[in-house]
């Protein structure tokens, strides 16, 4: 069993060789400040690495996306010409079918908007 020596304080002789100065504790302060210095740093430095990461894959996809948009623009201008081309050989070709269709249509868009 170990003994303690009482000094005039009232503390025992152990616990003051055992405790920590003053000094001792200032530089683990110290030591832990300068940690979370680090530690914020490092988080900094990754969150403006991911936000560049991820603004950079949001511009690849934008890109990615606007150039398919173009792509579907260009073929949809494409058949549309072609549709246009098709029906100007059509009426070239069968005026009088192009004329009793287009008088067809007429007059069903007449009937169907004087219901109204």
């Amino acid at each position: 069993m170990a003994t303690s020596k009482s000094n005039p304080s009232g503390a025992s002789a152990s616990t003051a060789d055992t405790a920590p100065s003053t000094e001792d504790l200032a530089r683990q302060v110290a030591t832990i400040r300068a940690d979370i210095a680090a530690l914020t740093k490092t988080l900094t430095e990754f969150g403006k690495a991911q936000g560049d990461y991820l603004a950079t894959e949001a511009r690849k996809g934008a890109d990615d996306m606007r150039r398919a948009g173009e792509e579907q623009f260009q073929l949809l201008r494409t058949q549309a010409n072609d549709a246009g081309r098709q029906a100007e050989e059509f009426v070239a070709k069968n005026p009088g079918t192009a004329l009793g269709i287009a008088a067809g249509a007429g007059f069903l868009i007449g009937l169907i908007s004087s219901r109204r």
